[in-house]
């Protein structure tokens, strides 16, 4: 048993050695952080002025140099701070402000980057501005079937077209669609649609095999009467998927998955060693009754006419007699099991109840005693087990 425990133990030992080892492998600590980490996105009119702020702190045990600029935004866009220090654990707040010149509809789309020795981290920054007299809402959603957007993939959108004026009739109107990283254009094409109160259509776009990776925004826009209505949606462009990465899963579930299956094959392991003679003496006791059943109907058959029907009777009082005698012998072992008997000795007891088997009262006093005898003989030269009868 000690032995057993030590296997155990040890196997136990490897996987949480393992999974530490893929857990700091794939989640280094950054030497510092920026809240926070997801997207900047506002929604402004043409011409405000607006103001965030951005959080950076220094994870290192010294103190660390910072730089901060915003590529695409240099032209509205001003930081408190661009350049400074933070001793270890510190954090600084750099307030971000944004002015616009123009009074139109239009998007910005840029990178904020934060680099320190070495380490950088890049915060997509997608500004909107519409004009609040704007004569649609726009919504898009990504298509299922091209959510991964890769070089030579395709990009594919379901785009939800909402009228927001008082008329119900068709209108004619004029789209646009551009697909911009935060230094320049990437494509562009315009139609002409027919639409009513609502109008839903799908749009795919070609994504050139050459294009690098990184976060690229999906302008859809609508003009009707010189006013024009905006919608945005942020794609991220990385590597065509060749399976399953572990840098894309949470290192954490995988661990947590891992120690669960663990436990699930140790549960089971003991519950069958606990058991193992339980099992045993079941599958025995399975094959006492099949035997003996089988004895009875060779019986039966050799049995009188008359007696036969009786013999019915009989089986059903042997295998209730049967069962009721191997349920004391489960107890048994169970209460012997509890006392902390050997195993050895259980085994003895086990066999011991085995070559008892059952005597067959019933069936004696229904066959004549020569009968028996000599029927014995007969059924021991054909292989049959009889010491049940003697």
């Amino acid at each position: 048993m000690k032995k057993k425990w030590l296997i155990i133990a040890g196997i136990i030992l490897i996987i949480l050695a393992l999974a530490l080892v893929i857990y700091f492998k794939f989640n280094k600590p950054s030497n510092f952080s920026v809240t926070p980490d997801y997207p900047i996105k506002m929604n402004l009119v043409p011409g405000a002025e607006a103001k965030t702020s951005i959080k950076i702190t220094n994870n290192e045990k010294e103190t660390n140099n910072f730089q901060i600029k915003l590529n695409g935004l240099s032209e509205i866009a001003s930081l408190s701070e661009s350049n400074f220090s933070l001793e270890s654990r510190e954090s600084k707040e750099i307030e971000i402000t944004f002015k616009d010149f123009q009074n139109i509809s239009h998007i910005y789309f840029a990178n904020l980057i934060v680099t320190s020795d070495g380490s950088k981290k890049e915060m997509s920054v997608l500004l909107t501005f519409e004009e609040p007299a704007h004569l649609f809402t726009i919504i898009q959603k990504p298509m299922p079937k091209y959510f991964e957007v890769y070089p030579g993939g395709k990009l594919g959108v379901d785009i939800n077209v909402f009228d927001l004026g008082i008329k119900s009739y068709t209108k004619e109107l004029k789209a646009n669609y551009e697909i911009l990283s935060p230094e320049k254009t990437i494509f562009s094409s315009t139609e002409n649609l027919v639409i009513s109160d609502e109008f839903s259509f799908s749009k795919i776009f070609e994504i050139d095999s050459k294009l690098p990776y990184g976060n690229y925004v999906l302008v859809t826009s609508l003009e009707y009467n010189g006013i024009r209505s905006i919608s945005s949606y942020l794609f991220n462009v990385e590597p065509k998927p060749k399976g399953v990465s572990l840098d894309k899963i949470n290192v954490l579930i995988l661990i947590f998955f891992a120690f669960v299956v663990l436990i699930v094959i140790l549960f089971i392991y003991f519950i069958k060693s606990r058991d193992e003679l339980l099992l045993q003496l079941r599958k025995q006791q399975s094959r006492e009754l099949a035997k003996n059943l089988e004895l009875i109907g060779v019986i039966q058959k050799k049995a009188p006419e008359s007696k036969r029907k009786k013999f019915e009777r009989v089986k059903k009082q042997v295998v209730k007699k049967i069962k009721k005698k191997q349920e004391k012998q489960i107890k048994e072992l169970i209460r012997l099991r509890k006392r902390k008997v050997k195993k050895e000795t259980l085994q003895t007891q086990m066999k011991k109840w085995e070559n008892e088997g059952y005597k067959f009262p019933e069936i004696k006093k229904e066959i004549p005693k020569k009968s028996i005898n000599k029927q014995m003989a007969e059924w021991k030269k054909k292989g049959f087990d009889i010491s049940a009868l003697s």
